[in-house]
């Protein structure tokens, strides 16, 4: 943090460095330092796309899913190739929302195929919308970009074999 706060004493408006030291407050559990510092990084610029971005993910956690929203949309807009904002965003928004958050989970997952986790998230998404071979497709596609992840084989076999809908019997849960 000393870093931070002296790269801020030469220069305050400086966002890497604001949106730098609201993270490692966020880590230490200073979600009000952390918002303190991701404020003046939006005061400087309100369209950057980290400090955007930063917000969405402590607004979230923080359970404000309004503000989390705003903020994720705000990070994409700046940045359309920031997977992770996609991600998010599809993921708030997908339990109430599903054809939206649908659409920004397909969008991580083309922005990024080489993660597995956003195959996975479509995947579930998918599934509990109810689209079995959409979902099943989606894992197929992540096992042939990743062969060696064996949470996208155990998915898949929880969907192949029924428990992985809304109407199998033993459901799981996807942990973004």
């Amino acid at each position: 943090m000393g870093a931070y706060e002296t790269a801020l004493k030469m220069e305050p408006r400086s966002i890497p460095a604001l949106v730098n030291a609201s993270m490692v407050q966020a880590r230490m559990g200073n979600n009000e330092k952390a918002e303190t510092f991701l404020r003046k990084a939006l005061e400087v610029d309100a369209g950057n796309a980290e400090a955007n971005f930063n917000m969405g993910l402590l607004k979230a956690e923080q359970k404000n899913l309004p503000e989390a929203e705003k903020h994720l949309r705000a990070a994409l807009k700046a940045d359309p190739q920031m997977d992770s904002a996609a991600f998010n965003l599809g993921v708030l928004l997908a339990k109430d929302r599903p054809e939206e958050g649908l659409q920004f989970l397909r969008k991580a997952n083309e922005l990024r195929p080489d993660n597995p986790k956003y195959g996975q998230a479509l995947a579930f998404y998918l599934g509990e919308k109810g689209d079995q071979a959409k979902a099943i497709q989606a894992l197929q596609e992540t096992i042939s970009r990743q062969p060696g992840n064996g949470n996208a084989y155990l998915m898949l076999g929880r969907f192949t074999s029924g428990r992985g809908s809304r109407k199998g019997h033993q459901r799981f849960t996807f942990r973004p």
